[in-house]
């Protein structure tokens, strides 16, 4: 195959004669175990490669793994079905959901279609916003569902008022979905798992199709996937499930650690092997990580080893409170650009909830360093790119409500809330086509008639297209036609500018979907894929920027030089009322997973006072920072560092700092005073953003800002005594 492998990892490729459970600790290659074992199977056995499906749970990783497998296999490995549990789902019901009665044009509505729709509904069942938040509802309905439990389930009706009252959404929720021909994310695996369960001959079929099925993070699973998949390998039994107890961290979307720890109970034949050989760390970053990670019970656990040296110590960086947290990690990263040449992308923050971003977002900008954000607001999130994806979705699903109420409103014809509530009720009690209906609705609403009727005939118009034009065509005409292109215009702002070229991104990402998929292409399919992007589908790993990101969507990735920050109680761990001793551990799995991100180095932060919803209150250190071996553990004490500072006693639980540790880095205490005479018009050189010219001074002493128009990075405002400019 042409591929290296170590035993561990060759025995799990090789394997076929029963059910394989491959327990990957964190690096140890289960990519190249999953793409090597399927070009295996296309290589060495019978199996053709239609017949394998491989369920990964980004589409990053599923593109990735194709890629891998044709550069293995050739281009047989391009029949290999490979995707996500939703995309799966998705495709699956296109064919067949007719039976459970949906037509192959229905809507996948995101997060945001779903809050619109629940907000809605709790309104018109009278239930007080207070009591009944769309946050509130729309998490124990997606509870609910991913435990399998309907609208009917007996936790309903309880006789606790809020049960009652979200269980009345809930029902009013699944009628609306039905009504409007659209699933959300959740009813996809439900709807599926509900096919195979109701069509027993169509479950069949494809679990005779699937001769071997893979499951990446399978750790992940929750019980309509671990029930999807049991039906798929019902017939061959070919099934290979790869996945680390240890990194199982979203309980709160459903995972369930139970279908990994009971895959020998379901299977009492399986294999079983163990990554451990890590080709990621350091053995000192693994040190810490294990010694952390085994105060958690578990099973087919083994110390992770490494080749790859002892490599720096960790580092606990103490700082006297948040602020100073985000500046002193930000004067190291700047440091380490500086003076060790290394690059921003091979740095990450990270933080357990994203509230935390802010004070390091404040700081990098001070100091000019570029970052991005993981989670931020992602590029189909857009305003403008929801307006336009509505218009399109209308095309494949007229009876989608949620998108026609915001197309109408893209750009605005005149129908107000009230008119858009009459022809939502004149739509609900037609029988007929629903672009009729809607025509027909122009009679009823008064002002916003003609406005309607101009809406409907673009819909028409397009829709008798549908069939014979690509869809980058559909959408180009629908922006010039609808009127939201000169709506932009006529703004004539910067912002409407920015829109506009997000625009063309979506439909630049149009013509190379029509590229990829060729003849098979559809506007349906296009909108599928949109919907389940992920934030980590779109972050581009090689911008020259410092990466942001929660705990939980770093999980897969790595980096040269990771910065855990918020180490504190209450913090990372999250603490609540009703933390329990598996939610604890859950928290301590985050952690493991955060540590072994790291490559080269790790640094672990905290603050002894954070500005909490407005109160400025003191913190603890984390009681995971008490559990790391402490002869691998360095740490660097602001308060020793700081004369002003260093008053008061040592906190609970703290590590001992020893009087011969070096000191922060010379990054962390050389002189970051800027040059004495900085003034508008002079010449500058930054290390990293190259030269410009000041165009403004103000403040003085450590608060001394400046503006610089820097000739290739754009107009930049800085701290002096981070920039440290070079005057020409």
């Amino acid at each position: 195959m042409g591929i290296e492998l170590n035993p561990n990892q060759r025995e799990a490729v090789t394997w076929l004669d029963s059910p394989l459970l491959v327990v990957a600790g964190a690096g140890s290659g289960k990519t190249r175990v999953l793409t090597a074992k399927i070009a295996w199977l296309i290589t060495e056995t019978d199996i053709e490669p239609w017949q394998i499906l491989a369920v990964t749970f980004t589409n990053k990783a599923a593109g990735e793994m194709v890629g891998r497998v044709r550069d293995l296999a050739g281009e047989a490995g391009e029949a290999v079905t490979a995707g996500t549990f939703h995309s799966f789902c998705a495709r699956l019901l296109r064919r067949h959901g007719d039976t459970l009665g949906y037509s192959p044009g229905y809507s996948i509505y995101d997060e945001s279609d779903s809050r619109t729709l629940l907000k809605r509904l709790i309104s018109e069942l009278g239930l007080p916003e207070r009591s009944f938040s769309v946050g509130m509802v729309r998490a124990r309905i997606g509870q609910a569902k991913n435990e399998m439990a309907g609208a009917g389930a007996q936790r309903w009706t309880t006789g606790n008022w809020i049960d009652e009252g979200v269980g009345r959404v809930y029902a009013a929720y699944e009628q609306a979905l039905r009504d409007r021909n659209a699933m959300d994310f959740d009813d996809l695996l439900l709807n599926a798992v509900r096919l195979f369960e109701e069509e027993p001959a169509i479950a069949r079929r494809y679990a005779e199709r699937y001769r071997y099925v893979l499951v990446d993070e399978y750790q992940d699973t929750n019980r309509p996937q671990y029930l999807l998949i049991k039906s798929l390998a019902a017939v061959h039994r070919g099934v290979c499930v790869v996945g680390d107890p240890d990194q199982s961290i979203y309980s709160w979307r459903g995972a369930d650690i139970r279908n990994i720890r009971d895959f020998e109970r379901d299977y009492p034949d399986a294999r079983v092997v163990v990554l451990d050989q890590n080709y990621r760390s350091t053995t000192t970053i693994l040190g810490v990580a294990s010694g952390l990670i085994k105060q958690n019970s578990g099973q087919h656990r083994r110390r992770l080893w490494s080749e790859l040296g002892t490599g720096e110590p960790v580092r606990e960086l103490v700082f006297i409170n948040d602020e100073e947290e985000a500046r002193g990690v930000t004067r190291i990263i700047a440091a380490k650009v500086r003076q060790e040449r290394r690059n921003l992308y091979e740095i990450v923050i990270l933080y357990r909830t994203n509230g935390q971003s802010r004070q390091f977002e404040h700081a990098l900008r001070e100091a000019g360093l570029g970052y991005t954000i993981v989670g931020g607001v992602r590029f189909y999130e857009r305003a403008e790119i929801k307006d336009t994806l509505a218009w399109l979705r209308l095309l494949v699903n007229p009876r989608d409500t949620v998108s026609l109420a915001r197309a109408l409103a893209a750009p605005r014809r005149g129908i107000g809330e009230v008119s858009l509530g009459r022809i939502l009720r004149h739509l609900a009690e037609w029988a007929g086509d629903p672009l009729d209906g809607l025509a027909a609705a122009a009679a009823v609403i008064g002002r916003g008639g003609p406005g309607l009727t101009a809406f409907v005939d673009i819909l028409k118009r397009f829709t008798a297209r549908l069939e014979d034009t690509a869809p980058a065509e559909l959408a180009r005409g629908l922006l010039e036609e609808s009127g939201y292109l000169d709506m932009l215009a006529a703004e004539g702002t910067i912002e409407a500018e920015a829109r506009r070229e997000n625009l063309g991104e979506l439909l630049s990402a149009l013509d190379e979907y029509g590229e990829r998929a060729g003849a098979e292409a559809s506007l349906a399919d296009f909108l599928a894929e949109v919907s389940l992007l992920t934030d980590i589908d779109e972050w581009e790993e090689a911008e020259p920027a410092v990466t942001l990101m929660t705990l939980h969507a770093a999980k897969g990735l790595e980096f040269p030089i990771v910065f855990m920050t918020g180490l504190e109680e209450e913090l990372c761990p999250i603490l609540r009322e009703d933390t329990d001793a598996e939610a604890l551990e859950e928290e301590r799995r985050l952690c493991y997973v955060g540590m072994t991100r790291a490559r080269e180095e790790l640094y672990l932060a905290r603050a002894r006072r954070r500005r909490r919803w407005g109160s400025v209150l003191d913190r603890l250190p984390s009681r995971f920072l008490g559990e790391l071996p402490s002869e691998l553990v360095q740490t660097i004490d602001q308060l020793r560092l700081d004369p002003v500072a260093r008053a008061g006693s040592r906190q609970r639980g703290e590590r001992r700092t020893d009087a011969a540790m070096a000191e922060i880095p010379d990054y962390e205490n050389e002189n970051q005073d800027a040059p004495t005479e900085l003034v508008p018009g002079q010449e500058v050189e930054h290390s990293i953003l190259g030269r410009g010219r000041i165009l403004e001074v103000s403040g003085t002493g450590e608060q001394l800002r400046l503006i610089v128009a820097f000739h290739d990075a754009g107009t930049r405002r800085l701290m002096a005594r981070y920039a440290r400019l070079k005057v020409l």
